[in-house]
């Protein structure tokens, strides 16, 4: 069943595909009165791929892969035995490390190229446009478009060119040619990376590039410069009604940084504006900068000392020092050895060495018949040896 499933109902495309695979599955396995098979195909609009593929969501919820990335990232800081506070202290601390390591990922992809497979000038400008990680799959598309795609039929339909293109898999997908080709496989739609047959076609139609309109902004490298104009740190109240009114000025700010972009002398007009208010500004208000320690003690709602005494424990005995506890590993390697020591300390007639009295061990003797070892000896055991 869910072998089944995954090879064939989750990969249809449209709602009657769907449907259809669904009915033979329940006739196949006699699922047709299971009340909870049912109830899931009541909401099916909410969890089928195929109901919402024309919904532009690029990728975010492709699989559940990225939410188990997430769990697998915060659970190297956080677990659930900590307290709220050292929760949040912790989960500060895995926000900052995800920062770093974001900037790293964004110098890496404005500072270096990536490896081309291919000499396409497609390939080229998807590597200069792109960041590292989504290039990968953008490049993987234009492979498989120069080694494993085809044209198979060129039609016209109401004046537009549709070309079917084949790539060796099931169901052979039709490309609407205009100003901006769509595919059948709605690629570009869900993740927003052109499909190779858009690619392939775009390619036999002269085009030695693709239209900036397959390159959307938040793929690129260059994503934050559009829309973080003013950069990352800004102080931001606790006030939701100051936050709110901080965000308004941002954005006020940023739409006329955008207008006068394109212009030398709107640029500095607005740079004399900006200075002309500094000084008034100045004025009505001092420098406020809330260090971390700040905001920390803001959050506890006590203040943190910068010295700390530690009293030694008086309920306790501070002699000596304490047992380490053992590991299991170590208790059963102490008991194999106390064994080992336990089976050398014996004779051969299976009496410890030295227990007898000195009386004892001079007057007495044993003969042993060494029938085990085949040839029939006695031997005399003395308890000083042989």
């Amino acid at each position: 069943m869910h072998v089944a499933y995954h090879g064939k109902v989750s990969r249809e495309e449209t709602g009657e595909e769907f449907e259809s695979d669904w009915n033979s599955l329940m006739s196949e396995y006699g699922l047709d009165g299971n009340e909870w098979i049912q109830n899931r195909y009541r909401i099916r609009e909410e969890w089928i791929p195929a109901y919402y593929m024309d919904v532009p969501l690029a990728g975010v919820l492709r699989t559940t892969s990225r939410s188990k990335s997430a769990n697998g990232f915060f659970s190297h800081f956080i677990h659930r035995k900590l307290s709220f506070v050292e929760f949040w202290l912790r989960f500060q601390t895995a926000l900052e490390w995800q920062r770093q390591e974001e900037l790293k990922a964004d110098n890496k992809s404005i500072h270096s190229a990536p490896q081309l497979k291919t000499s396409w000038p497609m390939g080229k400008q998807g590597s200069v446009l792109y960041t590292h990680e989504v290039f990968l799959p953008f490049q993987k598309e234009v492979v498989a478009a120069r080694d494993h795609c085809w044209v198979q039929n060129i039609a016209l339909s109401d004046e537009m060119k549709i070309v079917t293109i084949g790539d060796g898999r099931k169901k052979d997908r039709d490309i609407h040619v205009s100003m901006m080709p769509t595919c059948s496989c709605k690629l570009f739609l869900s993740r927003g990376i052109p499909c190779r047959h858009i690619i392939l076609v775009l390619r036999g139609e002269k085009q030695v590039e693709l239209p900036v309109d397959y390159f959307l902004q938040r793929w690129e490298k260059r994503c934050k410069r559009y829309w973080n104009t003013l950069g990352d740190k800004i102080l931001e109240s606790n006030d939701p009604a100051m936050r709110k009114k901080i965000a308004n000025v941002r954005n006020k700010f940023e739409d006329l940084i955008r207008k006068a972009n394109n212009s030398e002398e709107g640029m500095d007009f607005l740079l004399l504006g900006i200075s002309n208010l500094e000084a008034p500004l100045d004025q009505m208000t001092s420098p406020n900068k809330q260090s971390k320690q700040d905001g920390y003690e803001a959050f506890i709602g006590c203040h943190i000392p910068n010295e700390m005494t530690v009293h030694p424990p008086t309920d306790i005995c501070s002699k000596g020092r304490s047992k380490r506890i053992k590991k299991s590993k170590e208790v059963n390697a102490c008991k194999k050895k106390r064994k080992s020591e336990q089976a050398g300390s014996r004779d051969l007639a299976g009496r410890p060495r030295g227990s007898d009295s000195r009386a004892g061990r001079a007057a007495s003797t044993r003969e042993v018949r060494a029938s085990t070892w085949g040839y029939g000896l006695t031997i005399r055991y003395y308890r000083g040896g042989v």
